[in-house]
């Protein structure tokens, strides 16, 4: 099979040349699947990216006076729709606002969103499912 040399373990009819070549070769593969790798946006990257479109939706709700936000967040579908990249955004939201109707505060927050999040050019197509949540206590006590 091989024989032992002091320079190591050859084998008796092979040919260096075949030897430099498989080493080019597999080099110039190894780049390729590294360029190829890199070349795109890693799908671990949609994990970090519903962090900071909760982020943003937590900035823009905090600018708007009589709506509380009780708890947003944000991810990402398999996206089954064509020409779409989903983003699911639910939101649960109180309205103290006592001018507004719950559906008037839904449109309002949805516009909002929807433009800020487009702005940012993040691939993102923000879809909302907003919940307007009610206490029928009195705010503070048990």
């Amino acid at each position: 099979m091989g024989k032992i040399t002091v320079r190591g373990v050859r084998f008796a009819t092979g040919q260096e040349y075949v030897f430099k070549l498989s080493m080019g070769v597999s080099a110039l593969v190894v780049a390729g699947m590294l360029f190829w790798q890199f070349s795109n946006q890693p799908g671990l990257q949609k994990a970090s990216l519903n962090t900071r479109i909760t982020e943003v939706m937590r900035t823009e709700l905090n600018k708007l006076d009589g709506i509380e936000t009780i708890e947003v967040s944000a991810r990402f579908t398999r996206g089954t729709l064509p020409n779409l990249n989903p983003v699911i955004c639910e939101l649960y939201l109180y309205n103290r606002n006592d001018s507004l109707s719950d559906e008037q505060v839904k449109k309002l927050v949805q516009d909002i969103l929807h433009k800020r999040i487009k702005a940012e050019n993040w691939n993102a197509d923000p879809m909302f499912n907003i919940t307007m949540l009610h206490y029928e206590g009195q705010a503070g006590k048990p």
